[in-house]
């Protein structure tokens, strides 16, 4: 049988700080479960998650959530893969997870160290997926709007992009209906506690984002005509670069000097 494993986590509102769950990760669930029957989706949670969360998720239509509990310094990624190799798997299992942490740190490494760890493919930007005979017909959103079809016949991680084409839909008797447990993260450990999980006793507050780096350019005045050349490589993207193959180093650096005093990149 097909099993789909979500990945689920949860945020902070950025107005009213209280915890919500997360888009990307909503969108990935409501994609399982337009896929398989909802009793072979499988939502797994590593640490602690909020129980209106919880119930929130499984409003979308899942039937139980898996909170593993994380002693101090675990770490989440050998802690999932655990949980996930506890069932035996077939060759058209998927493991979905969304981007990365809606956090001002979110990396976006977990999918990757996922699939490592489970030894098989990821792919990224998933807006689509679709069953097709024995293998799977992925959809990758990729720059300027473009798409890339994928056709998949093993298991693989799945990092679903936040604009995936699904409706989620938010019913209060599968709220109801839903059953969340809470479980150790050691080899063959089971349930620890059933139904209803205590929310979550830490603080949040709000700190300072670190400033991006502004990308060092030289402003050019160009019309819109000019623009439009140079984002299709025309005529005037020709005369962009300059490419010094030959010369002394001190030529070289020279050049180097002079494009910088005159597009005043220097004080």
């Amino acid at each position: 049988m097909t099993t789909i494993t979500v990945l689920v986590g949860q945020r902070a509102h950025p107005v009213s700080g209280r915890l919500v769950r997360v888009p990307g990760d909503a969108a990935a669930v409501s994609l399982a479960l337009q896929l398989v029957d909802p009793v072979s989706v499988r939502l797994i949670s590593a640490g602690e998650l909020d129980a209106a969360v919880a119930r929130d998720y499984l409003a979308l239509g899942a039937r139980r959530i898996e909170v593993l509990a994380l002693r101090a310094g675990e770490d989440v990624v050998q802690a999932l893969g655990r949980a996930i190799e506890e069932r035996d798997q077939s060759r058209r299992d998927l493991f979905l997870t969304g981007l990365r942490s809606e956090g001002a740190l979110g990396s976006g490494c977990l999918p990757y160290a996922l699939a490592r760890r489970l030894g098989c493919p990821v792919l990224r930007d998933v807006v689509a997926v679709q069953a097709e005979g024995a293998d799977w017909q992925l959809t990758q959103t990729l720059p300027k709007g473009a798409r890339r079809q994928w056709r998949l016949s093993r298991p693989a991680v799945l990092a679903i992009h936040p604009s995936a084409a699904v409706t989620p839909r938010h019913a209060f008797a599968n709220q109801l209906q839903g059953q969340v447990v809470s479980r150790l993260t050691s080899e063959g450990a089971g349930p620890v506690a059933s139904e209803r999980v205590p929310a979550s006793g830490l603080a949040w507050q709000r700190v300072p984002t670190a400033r991006r780096l502004a990308v060092l350019d030289a402003p050019r005045a160009l019309s819109g005509h000019g623009r439009m050349l140079g984002a299709i490589g025309g005529d005037s993207a020709q005369g962009k670069a300059q490419v010094l193959s030959s010369g002394s180093a001190r030529e070289k650096a020279q050049a180097l000097f002079q494009y910088l005093q005159d597009h005043a990149l220097l004080p």
